[in-house]
């Protein structure tokens, strides 16, 4: 085993106890309609939240232990559609870019696209919400909501993330998957720390796929759920080591020459290309399904400037979302930083609402991490990742403002 360092010393002695209980231990589709979904996941009424205390800390990265509150009827249209199936899949119509993509990108191509593409119908709105967002933000007024978000207790059960021989599996032994909406993956061994988390805005039914990242024994199970879901976009949030502690497992090949074999040599990975820019590199990834004698280009966008437990500058992000949209053709947008909840949370937060924004003309951000969170554990991990979500949609409609402006 390398002398990798985890983000402190108890997950370091976790890391190790979970190595050797591994050591010992070794000795069909589903389609959901837009009716079940919305009976199950997507509208949850009657639903209550009792006032307990939220187990995430604003100061640190560990996330404490939680109690599991009783789910009542909370995500029971799911639970019943997923039960005895092993791969999920789901039709989805998700945000978006209809642009041309040179073969080539550079700044200038970057600063050209558009940061969010209101509906005509709802474009009156914009002026209005914008003054909304920043009236919230200097009333501080997110940061009442994030208080009262930290007050939601856990919603489901994570039993088979605990079993024993999945606990070696897990990055975080508390950072855990809900067993109703958890990934499966084919075959006798299932389990990956990952969640499928859906919603609708409006008439799009936005599907992604919210991970932690890979460790040095999951990468091939990254890789096996990446063909079954028939993911074609991963948006990687985290560096692979950040100030010399390991955040993430290096599961892409190193470089054109040297193509990787996963899944005892099921799946053959070659690098085609790699690009690097200010604030991320993309790199285009051939899996080949050997038996199958098939093959699936998948884009790989890291986002190289968020160090954990902060915020970036809203602009590149806005443009790594559309960069994903506009690359975005099959399966579910994954997207993966070191729990797969912090800066996973944000972005997938920021994603929803600006759909929101596009199709209704407003945006309920407290609404969009209240359901995440009902769907992974902790989805948004500190107060600034919050108030990013904010900033992130008052950036891009100020933008789009100014160009209304200019061609009025």
């Amino acid at each position: 085993m390398k002398d990798d360092v985890y983000d402190s010393e108890d997950d370091d002695m976790d890391a190790l106890v979970n190595e050797a209980e591994k050591l010992l231990l070794s000795s069909g589709s589903l389609d959901l309609s837009e009716r079940a979904l919305n009976e199950g996941v997507m509208k949850t009424p009657g639903v209550s939240y009792k006032t307990a205390e939220y187990a995430l800390s604003d100061e640190n990265n560990d996330v404490s232990e939680y109690e599991t509150e009783g789910t009542e009827e909370l995500q029971e249209g799911l639970k019943a559609l997923l039960k005895g199936n092993q791969t999920f899949t789901i039709d989805t119509i998700q945000r978006k870019l209809e642009v041309e993509v040179p073969e080539v990108l550079t700044p200038h191509w970057l600063d050209s696209l558009p940061l969010i593409v209101v509906a005509e119908e709802v474009r009156g709105r914009v002026p209005a919400l914008i003054s909304k967002l920043q009236h919230a933000l200097d009333q501080k007024n997110h940061q009442e909501e994030y208080k009262e978000l930290k007050q939601v207790k856990s919603t489901d059960e994570c039993a088979i993330a605990k079993l024993p021989e999945n606990k070696p599996l897990n990055r975080f032994r508390n950072i855990l998957p809900y067993d109703f909406n958890r990934v499966e993956l084919t075959g006798k061994h299932n389990y990956i720390n990952a969640s499928h988390i859906l919603m609708n805005v409006g008439e799009m039914e936005a599907h992604y796929i919210a991970a932690q990242g890979p460790l040095p024994d999951t990468s091939h199970d990254f890789w096996q759920m990446i063909w079954e879901q028939n993911i074609s976009v991963i948006a990687m949030l985290t560096l692979d080591v950040e100030n010399g502690k390991v955040k993430c497992h290096q599961y892409w090949p190193d470089s054109v020459e040297t193509p990787l074999s996963v899944c005892d040599g099921l799946y053959k990975l070659s690098l085609l290309r790699v690009q690097s820019l200010e604030h991320f590199e993309i790199r285009e990834i051939m899996i080949e399904n050997r038996p199958m004698g098939t093959g699936r280009l998948v884009y790989h966008f890291m986002f190289t400037n968020w160090p954990d437990q902060t915020a970036p500058d809203t602009r590149p992000l806005l443009q790594f979302l559309q960069l994903i949209h506009a690359h975005h053709t099959t399966g579910p947008i994954l997207v993966h930083c070191s729990a797969g909840i912090g800066r996973t949370g944000a972005l997938i937060t920021i994603d929803l609402a600006l759909a929101q924004i596009e199709r209704k003309g407003r945006c309920d951000i407290f609404e969009i991490v209240l359901e995440l969170r009902k769907q992974r554990y902790g989805m948004i991990q500190v107060k600034d990742q919050y108030t990013l979500s904010y900033l992130a949609c008052l950036d891009a409609l100020r933008i789009f403002g100014s160009s209304m402006e200019l061609t009025d």
